[in-house]
């Protein structure tokens, strides 16, 4: 008609080009011996994977002993490709560690997409009657391209309670 119309052009470069500028020509015919054409150029370049992240947004807390430690974890692939992860903790000896996420239940792995992330929970217990004191616990995340390390911290500020008693610890007398 009259009027000019819009296109989307789409080009898919192959994954074997090598690195360089690209000249596409575009052309549109309207009969009659109407035609147009516009060269469109693009450069193309090797893209570098990133490094990926496993953060917690409050990596200390604190509590008396026989209390639970519960840590918000975030884990990012920020590599080119799908990233199976490995999960580990190196806690002090008697602690207990636990890796879950909003799906299921415990995990030891994860899979993360290429550019995306995963949300998880790091459960820590201390073992019964620990002393009071500062307690680290670091977290990884190994995939066949990275490890990916947290350090988290618990500090156990004693541990309190309530003993009833007599003066000289009898409670009968005759």
């Amino acid at each position: 008609g009259e009027e000019g119309a819009q296109v989307t052009l789409h080009v898919t470069v192959p994954k074997e080009l090598t690195e360089g500028t690209y000249t596409v020509e575009v052309k549109a015919s309207a009969g009659e011996g109407l035609t147009a054409s516009l060269p469109v150029s693009f450069m193309v370049n090797e893209m570098n994977a990133g490094k990926g992240s496993f953060t917690s947004e409050y990596p200390q807390q604190e509590g008396t002993t026989g209390t639970s430690f519960s840590f918000s974890t975030t884990l990012i692939n920020n590599g080119l490709k799908t990233q199976s992860y490995s999960l580990s903790s190196n806690a002090p000896s008697g602690w207990g560690v636990s890796f879950t996420t909003g799906e299921t239940a415990k995990v030891a792995a994860l899979e993360v997409e290429s550019g995306a992330s995963k949300g998880m929970t790091v459960s820590v217990t201390p073992p019964e009657g620990v002393a009071a004191g500062e307690y680290d616990i670091s977290c990884s995340a190994v995939s066949a391209e990275e490890t990916l390390d947290t350090s988290l911290k618990v500090v156990i500020t004693g541990s309190y309670g309530l003993k009833v008693s007599t003066p000289d610890g009898r409670l009968s007398f005759d």
